[in-house]
């Protein structure tokens, strides 16, 4: 939009939420991440001053689409979440990171979080600093949230303080209705 926006174009933003920003709103959320918050607000900040009219809470249907009667339309919903294929992951004690973050749901008194990249690590940092409530990240690879980036010391030191238990080498094998099933890195299985 903002490039578009540079070279003359007439710009029309659509935002079916509240707020611009879309997932990476979401992933500001945890601590050491308000650099993320402080880039969307200078987007912003540019499509206002080059005139870009933004629309928040309003969903782009075939009706406005034809209102409208644009040139030219971008498609930029942006990411979701995925759904782990494993046996369980259908169960209503099963969310999302994003709906932890955001909000719409309220994590439990002890958490299981499956996947140790950097959103699984920073939600349970958040939810250790928020909440004060143990969370165990399950990865399956060697080492917990290598796609973080210049803050994993901070992060893993977070991780520590917070008494975030971490195993790593060791695979999801069910979820449980009061926990989930693990392969440990030796083969041998626990609950």
């Amino acid at each position: 939009a903002i490039e578009a926006a540079k070279s003359g174009h007439i710009v029309d933003v659509y935002e079916k939420s509240y707020s611009a920003g879309g997932e990476m709103l979401l992933a500001s959320i945890p601590p050491a991440k308000s650099a993320m918050r402080n880039f969307i607000r200078w987007q912003v900040r540019q499509m206002e001053k080059l005139g870009v009219n933004l629309h928040f809470e309003t969903e782009v249907t075939e009706e406005l689409v034809k209102e409208v009667n644009p040139d030219v339309i971008v498609y930029a919903a942006g990411a979701s979440a995925s759904q782990p294929q494993i046996p369980g992951a259908d169960k209503e004690n099963v969310v999302s990171a994003f709906d932890v973050l955001s909000g719409a749901v309220a994590p439990g008194m002890a958490n299981v979080i499956i996947g140790g990249g950097a959103v699984g690590a920073e939600t349970a940092n958040w939810i250790g600093m928020t909440r004060m409530v143990p969370s165990t990240v399950v990865e399956m690879g060697p080492a917990i949230a290598l796609d973080e980036g210049p803050t994993l010391p901070n992060l893993l030191g977070d991780l520590a303080k917070r008494g975030v238990k971490l195993l790593t080498n060791t695979k999801v094998k069910e979820i449980l209705d009061d926990g989930v099933l693990v392969e440990n890195p030796d083969g041998s299985e626990t609950k």
